[in-house]
C-alpha cells in the first residue's frame, strides 16, 4: 500500500501542470502540425540508451487529479493547438519519469500561460504534497530548485521526503522542471530515490535539453 500511495503523489503532480487540470481551461483548438510537434517534442524511448532498463512512451493526456488544493490561473483567453504526454518507469521500483508538451496559438500566449501559472505553482505543490503522502511518509521540503535556462522561460521544483521502511527511513525527491521556448511549454517530472540526486538531476538536464532542443528545430 505504502508503495500505491508513493504513485498516486507522483500521479497527482504530474496532473498539477496539465492545461487541462485546470478549471480556467484554454480554448482547444488544435490542428496537425502543432499536434506533431507536441508529441516529437516529449521524452522519447529512444532518449534513453538502449538496454538500459527503461520503458514506457506516449501516454493520453492524463485527466484532472481530485484534488482540494486550489490552483486556477486564467487560462481561457489562450488558444491551445497542441498536447503530448509520455511517461517512463525503471526496472527497479519507485523511478519514474513524465513529459509533457503543450503548444499556443503564439509565444506570447505561452508567456502568459507560465507568467500567470507560476506565482501559485509553488503553493499548490506544497498543498499536493501535504495532503497526498501516506502516514509512513514525512515531508522534509517543497522549494524551488537551480536549473539551467533551456529556453525563454522557466522554473523547476524539488519535493523532498522520507518513507518509512521497516526501521529505517528512504529518503525520495519529486522534481518539477518547466522550460518555455518559442509557443511550447515543456515540463518534465521525475520521481526517484534521494540517494544519487546529483545523478537524478543531471539526467533531467539532458532530457529537458533534448526536449527543447526538438521543441525549438520542430518550430523553425
Amino acid at each position: 500500500m505504502r508503495r500505491v500511495a508513493l504513485v498516486t503523489l507522483f500521479s497527482l503532480c504530474t496532473g498539477a501542470l496539465a492545461a487541462h487540470a485546470l478549471a480556467d481551461n484554454p480554448q482547444i483548438r488544435t490542428n496537425a502540425s502543432d499536434q506533431s510537434m507536441a508529441s516529437r517534442s516529449v521524452v522519447q524511448l529512444t532518449d534513453f540508451t538502449a538496454g538500459s532498463g527503461w520503458s514506457g512512451g506516449a501516454m493520453r493526456p492524463s485527466e484532472s487529479a481530485v484534488t482540494k488544493c486550489a490552483f486556477d490561473p486564467k487560462q481561457s483567453d489562450l488558444v491551445q493547438t497542441g498536447e503530448a504526454e509520455s511517461s517512463f518507469a525503471y526496472k527497479l521500483p519507485l523511478l519514474a519519469i513524465y513529459s509533457s508538451a503543450t503548444v499556443y496559438r503564439t509565444e506570447h500566449m505561452a508567456r502568459l500561460s507560465w507568467e500567470r501559472a507560476k506565482p501559485g505553482l509553488l503553493g499548490f505543490l506544497r498543498c499536493i504534497v501535504k495532503s497526498a503522502l501516506p502516514s509512513s511518509a514525512a515531508a522534509i521540503s517543497v522549494k524551488p530548485m537551480s536549473f539551467p535556462q533551456l529556453g525563454s522561460l522557466g522554473g523547476a521544483y524539488r519535493t523532498t521526503f522520507d518513507v518509512a521502511a521497516g526501521q529505517s527511513k528512504v529518503g525520495m525527491v519529486i522534481d518539477v522542471d518547466i522550460v518555455v521556448t518559442g509557443r511550447t511549454i515543456l515540463s518534465l517530472i521525475q520521481f526517484a530515490p534521494a540517494v544519487g540526486a546529483d545523478v537524478v538531476k543531471a539526467g533531467e538536464i539532458r532530457l529537458a535539453g533534448a526536449m527543447a532542443s526538438r521543441a525549438n528545430v520542430l518550430a523553425a
